[in-house]
C-alpha cells in the first residue's frame, strides 16, 4: 500500500498585499492577509462548484483580544440539557374539557444566552372514562404547541402510556415544557404522571 502526503503550504502577505491567485497546485494553502491596522485574515484555496480555483474567506470575525470561538460555543455549552422531570404515577388528575388541555408533567427549562433549538420527548399514563375512550395529547414547547396524538386508553382506573415529542426552533430564554391531555371528544381523560425531558442546541 502506498500513500500520497502533501505539504499545506502558509502564505503571509505584507501590509495592502493581494492574495496570490489560487492554482490547482496549492488547492488547500492557507493564506494569512492583513491591511494596515486590521487583524489577519484567513483564506484557504479551493475549487468552487464550477471547478474554479478561489480564495475563500474562513473567518468572518476579528479575534479581537481571544482566539476566536464560533457562535455556537460563545456563552453556553451546546447541546445543553437538565435533568427529566418526572410525575409520580400514583398521583391522579382528570378533565372533562375536550377544548382545553390539562396539564399531567411539565418542566422549567432554562436556556442560556443565545437562541435555541429545542428537541423534548415525554410519555405519560392516561386513561378514559370508558374502555378505549380517545385520550388526546401534545407537548408543548415554549410558545410551539407540538402535533397531536390521540390513543384508545383503558377505563379508569386502568393506565395506557402515549409517548409524544416535540422539535422547537427560536426558543430563547426560560420555557415551560409541558405534556398535556384532553378527552378528545367525549367523557373525562385521566392522566397519572410520566416523564418530560429535554435537549437544546444553539443556533444563533
Amino acid at each position: 500500500m502506498t500513500s500520497a502526503v502533501k505539504t499545506m503550504q502558509t502564505y503571509f502577505s505584507a501590509f495592502g498585499a493581494a492574495l496570490p491567485t489560487p492554482t490547482k497546485f496549492n488547492r488547500g494553502r492557507f493564506a494569512l492577509k492583513r491591511a494596515s491596522g486590521s487583524e489577519d485574515e484567513v483564506y484557504v484555496a479551493l475549487a468552487d462548484s464550477s471547478n474554479v480555483m478561489q480564495n475563500r474567506r474562513i473567518l468572518t470575525k476579528t479575534y479581537a483580544d481571544t482566539v476566536y470561538v464560533p457562535l455556537i460555543q460563545a456563552s453556553a455549552v451546546s447541546p445543553y440539557t437538565q435533568a427529566p422531570s418526572i410525575a409520580d404515577g400514583a398521583v391522579t388528575a382528570s378533565t372533562s374539557d375536550t377544548a382545553n388541555y390539562s396539564v399531567n408533567v411539565t418542566m422549567s427549562f432554562t436556556l442560556p444566552t443565545g437562541t435555541w433549538a429545542v428537541y423534548a420527548w415525554a410519555a405519560g399514563l392516561f386513561s378514559h372514562s370508558s374502555a378505549n375512550g380517545i385520550v388526546r395529547v401534545h407537548l408543548q414547547v415554549g410558545d410551539d404547541l407540538g402535533t397531536a396524538l390521540t390513543s384508545p386508553c383503558q377505563a379508569h382506573p386502568g393506565r395506557t402510556t402515549i409517548a409524544v415529542a416535540n422539535h422547537a426552533t427560536g426558543q430563547t430564554g426560560t420555557i415551560t415544557i409541558a405534556l398535556e391531555y384532553r378527552p378528545n371528544a367525549s367523557g373525562t381523560a385521566y392522566a397519572g404522571g410520566g416523564y418530560v425531558m429535554a435537549q437544546a442546541f444553539r443556533t444563533a
